[in-house]
Protein backbone atom coordinates (compact mmCIF):
# COMPACT_ATOMS: atom_id res chain seq x y z
CA UNK A 1 0.00 0.00 0.00
CA UNK A 2 1.02 3.62 -0.50
CA UNK A 3 0.89 5.13 2.82
CA UNK A 4 2.27 8.25 3.89
CA UNK A 5 2.75 8.57 7.89
CA UNK A 6 3.06 11.92 10.36
CA UNK A 7 4.23 10.79 13.47
CA UNK A 8 2.59 13.33 15.59
CA UNK A 9 -0.99 12.25 15.33
CA UNK A 10 -0.27 8.79 13.27
CA UNK A 11 -2.45 9.92 10.15
CA UNK A 12 -1.83 8.17 7.12
CA UNK A 13 -3.50 8.69 3.99
CA UNK A 14 -4.63 6.13 1.53
CA UNK A 15 -5.67 6.31 -1.60
CA UNK A 16 -9.32 5.52 -1.81
CA UNK A 17 -10.74 2.26 -3.11
CA UNK A 18 -13.94 1.09 -4.46
CA UNK A 19 -17.19 1.42 -2.28
CA UNK A 20 -15.24 4.55 -0.68
CA UNK A 21 -17.58 7.25 -2.08
CA UNK A 22 -20.08 5.84 0.59
CA UNK A 23 -18.27 6.84 3.69
CA UNK A 24 -16.90 10.13 1.96
CA UNK A 25 -21.05 11.14 1.73
CA UNK A 26 -21.30 10.29 5.12
CA UNK A 27 -18.49 12.40 6.26
CA UNK A 28 -20.81 15.31 3.48
CA UNK A 29 -23.59 14.67 5.39
CA UNK A 30 -21.91 15.31 9.11
CA UNK A 31 -21.18 18.58 8.01
CA UNK A 32 -24.43 19.73 6.54
CA UNK A 33 -25.58 21.61 9.54
CA UNK A 34 -21.80 24.03 9.43
CA UNK A 35 -22.51 24.71 5.10
CA UNK A 36 -26.34 24.95 4.86
CA UNK A 37 -26.21 28.02 6.12
CA UNK A 38 -24.02 29.51 3.59
CA UNK A 39 -24.40 26.76 0.97
CA UNK A 40 -28.33 25.51 1.06
CA UNK A 41 -28.43 22.30 0.38
CA UNK A 42 -25.20 21.96 -1.32
CA UNK A 43 -23.72 19.01 0.63
CA UNK A 44 -26.81 16.66 0.37
CA UNK A 45 -26.83 16.99 -3.09
CA UNK A 46 -22.61 16.30 -3.59
CA UNK A 47 -23.39 13.36 -0.85
CA UNK A 48 -26.07 11.58 -3.38
CA UNK A 49 -23.90 12.31 -6.45
CA UNK A 50 -21.18 10.48 -4.45
CA UNK A 51 -23.50 7.75 -3.40
CA UNK A 52 -24.31 7.67 -7.02
CA UNK A 53 -21.63 5.77 -8.29
CA UNK A 54 -18.45 6.28 -8.66
CA UNK A 55 -16.16 9.65 -8.52
CA UNK A 56 -14.28 10.46 -11.62
CA UNK A 57 -10.79 9.32 -12.01
CA UNK A 58 -9.41 12.53 -12.23
CA UNK A 59 -10.03 13.25 -8.81
CA UNK A 60 -7.32 11.83 -6.33
CA UNK A 61 -8.67 10.96 -3.13
CA UNK A 62 -7.09 9.70 0.26
CA UNK A 63 -8.83 8.80 2.87
CA UNK A 64 -7.14 10.18 6.66
CA UNK A 65 -6.92 7.34 8.97
CA UNK A 66 -5.41 7.26 12.45
CA UNK A 67 -4.81 3.98 13.01
CA UNK A 68 -7.00 2.71 11.07
CA UNK A 69 -9.89 4.44 12.01
CA UNK A 70 -11.67 6.30 9.31
CA UNK A 71 -11.36 10.66 9.86
CA UNK A 72 -11.70 12.22 6.90
CA UNK A 73 -11.09 12.54 3.58
CA UNK A 74 -8.85 14.36 0.84
CA UNK A 75 -9.36 14.93 -3.13
CA UNK A 76 -7.26 16.69 -5.05
CA UNK A 77 -6.89 17.41 -8.84
CA UNK A 78 -3.83 17.66 -10.51
CA UNK A 79 -4.37 21.33 -13.12
CA UNK A 80 -0.41 21.45 -14.39
CA UNK A 81 2.51 19.55 -13.18
CA UNK A 82 3.45 22.26 -11.08
CA UNK A 83 -0.28 22.88 -9.48
CA UNK A 84 -2.54 21.05 -7.56
CA UNK A 85 -6.08 21.61 -6.22
CA UNK A 86 -7.39 20.26 -3.37
CA UNK A 87 -10.84 19.98 -3.93
CA UNK A 88 -11.90 18.51 -0.97
CA UNK A 89 -10.56 18.07 2.85
CA UNK A 90 -13.40 17.48 4.93
CA UNK A 91 -13.52 15.38 8.26
CA UNK A 92 -16.70 14.26 10.76
CA UNK A 93 -17.40 17.09 13.35
CA UNK A 94 -15.73 15.24 16.24
CA UNK A 95 -12.14 15.51 14.69
CA UNK A 96 -12.39 19.46 13.21
CA UNK A 97 -10.16 22.03 15.46
CA UNK A 98 -7.94 18.91 16.84
CA UNK A 99 -5.00 19.31 14.52
CA UNK A 100 -6.00 16.70 12.40
CA UNK A 101 -6.64 18.92 9.30
CA UNK A 102 -3.27 20.48 9.24
CA UNK A 103 -1.47 17.26 9.64
CA UNK A 104 -3.43 15.91 6.74
CA UNK A 105 -2.95 18.97 5.05
CA UNK A 106 1.48 18.82 5.93
CA UNK A 107 0.96 14.80 4.99
CA UNK A 108 -0.66 16.07 1.54
CA UNK A 109 1.85 18.91 1.34
CA UNK A 110 5.00 16.37 1.71
CA UNK A 111 3.58 14.02 -1.33
CA UNK A 112 3.24 17.03 -3.63
CA UNK A 113 6.79 18.08 -2.72
CA UNK A 114 8.46 14.79 -3.83
CA UNK A 115 6.61 14.81 -6.98
CA UNK A 116 7.52 18.52 -7.54
CA UNK A 117 5.39 20.30 -7.38
CA UNK A 118 5.26 24.21 -6.23
CA UNK A 119 1.97 25.25 -5.76
CA UNK A 120 -1.49 24.32 -3.95
CA UNK A 121 -4.39 25.57 -4.25
CA UNK A 122 -7.92 25.53 -3.30
CA UNK A 123 -11.29 27.11 -3.18
CA UNK A 124 -13.32 28.25 -0.20
CA UNK A 125 -16.46 29.85 0.48
CA UNK A 126 -16.37 33.41 1.54
CA UNK A 127 -18.69 33.13 3.80
CA UNK A 128 -16.81 29.82 5.68
CA UNK A 129 -14.92 32.08 8.47
CA UNK A 130 -13.73 29.04 9.97
CA UNK A 131 -12.05 27.31 7.17
CA UNK A 132 -10.53 30.30 5.50
CA UNK A 133 -9.48 31.50 8.89
CA UNK A 134 -7.82 27.40 8.96
CA UNK A 135 -6.39 28.38 5.58
CA UNK A 136 -4.65 31.48 6.51
CA UNK A 137 -3.17 30.09 9.28
CA UNK A 138 -1.28 27.18 7.55
CA UNK A 139 -0.12 30.23 4.99
CA UNK A 140 -2.55 30.26 2.00
CA UNK A 141 -3.01 33.76 0.53
CA UNK A 142 -5.95 34.75 -1.29
CA UNK A 143 -5.46 34.47 -5.09
CA UNK A 144 -8.00 36.31 -6.52
CA UNK A 145 -12.29 36.64 -5.18
CA UNK A 146 -12.81 37.86 -8.78
CA UNK A 147 -15.18 34.73 -10.34
CA UNK A 148 -13.24 35.97 -14.08
CA UNK A 149 -10.11 35.65 -12.77
CA UNK A 150 -10.30 32.58 -10.84
CA UNK A 151 -12.20 30.64 -14.21
CA UNK A 152 -9.11 31.96 -15.71
CA UNK A 153 -6.36 30.64 -13.24
CA UNK A 154 -4.20 28.36 -14.86
CA UNK A 155 -5.19 28.71 -18.73
CA UNK A 156 -9.07 28.45 -17.99
CA UNK A 157 -7.97 25.21 -16.23
CA UNK A 158 -10.11 26.01 -12.97
CA UNK A 159 -12.96 27.38 -15.10
CA UNK A 160 -15.13 23.61 -14.52
CA UNK A 161 -14.19 23.60 -10.58
CA UNK A 162 -15.35 27.52 -9.92
CA UNK A 163 -18.17 27.54 -7.49
CA UNK A 164 -20.02 30.84 -7.19
CA UNK A 165 -19.21 32.36 -3.99
CA UNK A 166 -15.96 30.97 -3.16
CA UNK A 167 -12.49 32.17 -3.47
CA UNK A 168 -8.73 31.37 -4.94
CA UNK A 169 -6.66 30.55 -2.36
CA UNK A 170 -3.31 29.19 -2.67
CA UNK A 171 0.23 28.20 -1.60
CA UNK A 172 4.02 27.53 -2.73
CA UNK A 173 5.14 24.69 -1.22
Amino acid sequence: MNFTKEDNLHLVLSPTKPNDQFFMAEILKSVIPQYDPIMPGAFQKWADQMEGGPLPDFIKNSLILSENEKLGFLGMVQITESVTYLMMLYFFPKYQRKGYGKTALNLLINKLKKRDVANLILLVNQQADWAISFYNKQNFQVISQNQATIENYCEAKMKPFYVPGTMLMGKTI
